[in-house]
This record gives structure tokens, C-alpha cells and sequence, in this order.
């Protein structure tokens, strides 16, 4: 009897070996996606969403070249945290890391696979990050990161084809004390709060970013 209870324990363990195999390749095939990706350009209209803030509708140039950080250029003032614009997600895949797999959640109607990825280095930007991966498509849906020194933000992905690598939309979620946010500055492009900027407790902000005109260079 105890020989059945070992190998049915052996064959439980095997499964779940195979089970969590199966959802950190999904990893690999998302960074396979990404790292196909050499240099990309678009236009992005930017609007922003912050209780104490009221800003006009913007527009800027964002560009990327691999192994380089994203690079956002407009005439006019825009406020968007740095880390949000790491669509290829090269800080995360920059690093080695360990892959957790945290088991299925549905995102915007899509059944995803959650997993856990923590840098095994020190030099890597953020502390841990639990990312949301289409079970159909191997896409970014959705990604909370949490950085070492500039606190924690959300990107949410959507697309407008099953085919396209970079989504259409973004909407980047904050702490708006961690961006250091230029209120003089502000003050002058739109509406401030002062009253409820300085008030206690933590701030939270979004940024949604709408791209258009793609111009995505591919790897040979």
C-alpha cells in the first residue's frame, strides 16, 4: 500500500513539474515576441487622470532601440512615469530571473496565466513584477511592477488585432508622490490643487496613452 501512495505522490509531483513547465514557457514566448522587436516609433496622444491635476490633452513622438530606454519628445510638457513607457519590457527581461507561476485571472475578458518574475540581480530597476500573459496570443495584458526606488505602477495593454506586437492603447497607473511631479510647472499648462496635492495620505495617478502610425523594425 505505502508503494501505491509513493508512486501516486511521484506521479502528482511530475504533473505539477509538467503544469508549471508549461506556464513559465509562456514567459519565454512573450520575451521571444519582444526581443524580436529592434527599434519601433509612433505617435501618442496623452491624457491624464489625477484628482488634484487638470491637464490639456497632449501629443509626443515615443521611439525605441534595443537595449536602449524608451524615448518620449513632444513640444509640450507631458506626464507619464518613466518606467510606464518600457512597453518591450526590457527592464524585466534585461536581468536574469526567477519566474513563479501564480496560477489563471481574467483581464479585460481575457483568461490569462499570472507569474511572479523576480530579477536575480541587484542592479535590475525593480523588485518584483506579476505579469498578465493572453493564454492565446502570448501578449502583455496587463503588469504590476514594483520598483526599488520609484515606488509601483500599472500598464494595461489593449490591442486592435490578435496579430499586432504593440498595443494601441496603454493606461499607466502610479503613485503620484514617486514621480516627482513639477507643480510650478504644471501650474502654468493646466488646473492645480494645491489644497489636495499637499493633503496626507498616498496619491495615485493614470496616464492613458492612445498610439497610432507604428513604425516597428523587426529583427533580420
Amino acid at each position: 500500500m505505502k508503494q501505491y501512495l509513493l508512486i501516486i505522490f511521484l506521479c502528482l509531483l511530475g504533473g505539477l513539474d509538467v503544469a508549471e513547465a508549461q506556464e513559465t514557457a509562456i514567459l519565454e514566448r512573450l520575451r521571444t515576441k519582444m526581443e524580436q522587436i529592434n527599434a519601433f516609433s509612433a505617435t501618442v496622444r496623452l491624457e491624464t487622470d489625477i484628482d488634484f491635476i487638470r491637464m490639456p490633452v497632449k501629443t509626443a513622438r515615443m521611439s525605441y532601440e534595443r537595449e536602449q530606454p524608451v524615448k518620449l519628445t513632444s513640444e509640450d510638457f507631458v506626464l507619464v512615469p518613466k518606467r510606464g513607457l518600457d512597453l518591450v519590457m526590457w527592464e524585466i527581461f534585461k536581468y536574469d530571473y526567477i519566474a513563479v507561476p501564480r496560477g489563471e485571472a481574467e483581464k479585460n475578458n481575457t483568461l490569462c496565466t499570472v507569474l511572479h518574475v523576480i530579477p536575480d540581480d541587484k542592479k535590475a530597476q525593480y523588485a518584483i513584477a506579476t505579469l498578465f500573459i493572453d493564454r492565446q496570443t502570448d501578449r502583455l495584458v496587463e503588469a504590476e511592477i514594483q520598483t526599488r526606488k520609484q515606488g509601483a505602477y500599472t500598464l494595461t495593454m489593449d490591442y486592435a488585432k490578435p496579430e499586432d506586437l504593440l498595443p494601441e492603447k496603454v493606461e499607466v497607473s502610479f503613485e503620484v508622490e514617486k514621480v516627482k511631479i513639477p507643480i510650478r510647472y504644471l501650474a502654468r499648462e493646466g488646473e492645480v490643487n494645491r489644497e489636495a496635492y499637499k493633503s496626507d495620505g498616498v496619491k495615485t495617478g493614470k496616464v492613458v496613452l492612445y498610439f497610432d502610425d507604428y513604425e516597428i523594425a523587426l529583427k533580420g
